[in-house]
């Protein structure tokens, strides 16, 4: 049964909460605002939270914004442009106006290098953004803030190398820390510049033996995120579900995640992860391996190879620590009353900090020769088939049917009573379904 509605701001939230025992089961969102949903009226939008996984909560619920739909004329479609905000973009300016005249001003060298350790990260998050974009379309309105960030990144690099360096090595490299972070959070303008300035501000002033102590889109997903639960406005809007729309995903960064594995031994820390992560269900629910986000954090974002252990039993213990530290994490902001969005990077900083410690823990453990860099091709290949396994067995339990009625995705199959299910969608409920999205693609 739907209880009283609650209004918040221009929407209104309609729980549905189970009589017999009265846990909220969804909430039907009715918006008048904007929203990035697709399933709305000439009034309103529509948003399924759908919080039990049953089909009858999800077929209720529907039942709901198919009612309110009915009495104000039916569903349309309208399309939205969106602009960066006015406060990222004039930070950009600014601050690149200001990294100029500091430049000319000091008089600094200014040299260029580009390396293929920033490229290779950035091409490969750059595929993942257009590949999601292709499932969802709303992450092409984010194009302009990223844009924006990227202007005050590069702007922020330039004047902290010329402050604590005196000169400016320009490179490629605030384009991944940047995209990083957005793969992760969208944040509110003035926690996007917020984010920027630490994760610059922590690559430029934090450094042991020459290398920065903290992976900056780490330490700034972290600490702005964190700071948002108790600062509204350093708002943001977690994508730990809504990367979930593509059907394969996943995948896509499993495969992709193996160029770097191959060519840099850091696929311990991720093999680590998963040990770590699935060895500590035991304690409580937690995010799993196969969704996107926890992947691309153990796979991508735990494993910068300036940030981590050196040694092969130290990137192991990185792992496991981070693996548990996940779902440790996810546990304390949902029993606070928190989304668990940052769980899958809060517990990187720490473990950054820790680097010269794991490996001097991990010269008292047996294994060096098994872990041993020369054994890397075989260390990958246990990760590939251990994930693969995960994937392949608990793909299924990550279809959001409620996300996909929201968002309207494109190839998703509706049953007779308008419900998404995944027997109707193998697709996006089979692991490594890529001949049936060809299809889509290529009828």
């Amino acid at each position: 049964m739907y209880a009283d509605a609650t209004e918040v701001g221009d929407s209104v939230a309609w729980p549905l909460v189970r009589a017999s025992t009265g846990e909220v089961a969804g909430v039907l969102h009715v918006s008048t605002g904007p929203a990035p949903t697709p399933v709305r009226t000439e009034r309103f939008s529509f948003v399924l939270d759908q919080r039990d996984p049953g089909e009858d909560t999800l077929r209720a619920l529907i039942g709901g914004a198919n009612a309110v739909a009915t009495h104000d004329g039916g569903y349309v479609t309208e399309a939205r442009t969106v602009e960066a905000p006015q406060g990222i973009r004039s930070a950009g300016i600014f601050a690149a106006l200001g990294a100029i005249v500091l430049l000319s001003l000091a008089n600094v060298p200014v040299t260029l290098d580009l390396k293929l350790v920033h490229a290779l990260p950035a091409t490969i998050q750059t595929s993942i953004f257009v590949y999601w974009a292709a499932w969802w379309p709303p992450v092409l309105a984010q194009a302009p803030n990223i844009g924006a960030q990227l202007l005050l990144a590069f702007a922020l690099d330039a004047t902290l190398s010329t402050l604590t360096r005196r000169r400016w090595v320009a490179g490629l490299g605030p384009i991944p820390i940047v995209l990083s972070i957005n793969l992760f959070l969208w944040f509110s303008p003035i926690a996007s510049i917020a984010a920027i300035v630490a994760a610059m501000g922590s690559k430029a002033l934090f450094a042991r033996e020459g290398r920065h102590v903290f992976n900056p889109s780490a330490f700034a997903v972290a600490t702005i995120g964190l700071a948002g639960l108790f600062v509204p406005q350093l708002g943001y809007a977690g994508l730990f579900h809504l990367m979930n729309l593509p059907p394969n995903i996943t995948e896509w960064i499993l495969c992709a995640a193996l160029i770097p594995q191959l060519r840099v031994p850091i696929v311990l820390v991720t093999l680590g992860a998963l040990i770590g992560n699935r060895g500590s269900s035991f304690l409580g629910p937690g995010p799993g391996v196969v969704q996107p986000p926890t992947l691309l954090a153990m796979a991508l974002l735990a494993t910068d190879p300036a940030t981590i252990p050196r040694t092969g039993r130290g990137k192991l213990l990185f792992g496991l620590l981070y693996g548990l530290g996940i779902r440790l994490s996810s546990m304390a902001l949902m029993a606070a009353g928190y989304p668990d969005d940052i769980s899958k990077v809060l517990p990187i900083p720490l473990l950054n900090l820790l680097a010269p410690t794991l490996d001097r823990l991990g010269e008292r453990l047996p294994g060096a020769a098994l872990l041993d860099v020369r054994h890397n091709r075989a260390h990958v290949a246990a990760w590939f088939v251990l994930a693969s396994i995960a994937l392949a067995a608990n793909k299924a339990s990550s279809f959001e049917g409620a996300l996909h009625w929201s968002y309207g995705t494109r190839a998703v199959v509706r049953g007779p009573d308008d419900t998404p299910t995944c027997e109707e969608n193998p697709m996006f409920c089979e692991a490594f379904s890529v001949r049936r999205e060809l299809g889509v693609w290529f009828p």
